[in-house]
């Protein structure tokens, strides 16, 4: 009797998943057993995500440099030709505490006009934001 994979309830198919997941080099024959469907389902499964990730570039090749947040500036070059940087003023002038709540508040309002304005690059820059946030805790902690 031949098993139909379509309409298949959910539970099953993201049993395979999560078994395929953990057990990258099992046999369909093993995931089929250990999540209770056919071998032919687990095939057609394997199958589906190698097309689907048959044409996928990869992210990054190559080494990755990491730089700090003052050496990037995301829509153009206005701040990193200062000779000091505004939010670096700032984090002098202001207590720690302060300067967190600056950026955290910084990144919200990036992130709350990003759809009414500046799309995917109010996201990149309120992530600029958290990275000198980010990199700031990190100073703290070293120093305090």
């Amino acid at each position: 009797m031949k098993t139909k994979t379509r309409g298949r309830k959910p539970v099953v198919r993201e049993k395979v998943e999560a078994y395929m997941a953990k057990h990258p080099n099992a046999k369909p024959a093993e995931i089929a057993k250990a999540c209770g469907c056919n071998a032919n389902y687990v095939y057609s499964m394997r199958n589906r995500a190698r097309k689907a990730t048959k044409n996928l570039k990869p992210v990054l090749s190559g080494p990755v440099e990491i730089k700090k947040a003052n050496e990037l500036q995301v829509g153009g070059e206005h701040y990193r030709s200062m000779t000091v940087q505004p939010w670096d003023a700032l984090e002098a002038w202001l207590t720690p505490e302060e300067f967190r709540g600056y950026q955290k508040g910084v990144a919200i309002a990036y992130l709350a006009r990003e759809r009414k304005k500046g799309g995917t690059q109010d996201i990149e820059k309120a992530m600029h934001h958290l990275m000198k946030l980010v990199e700031s805790d990190v100073f703290e902690g070293a120093r305090g």
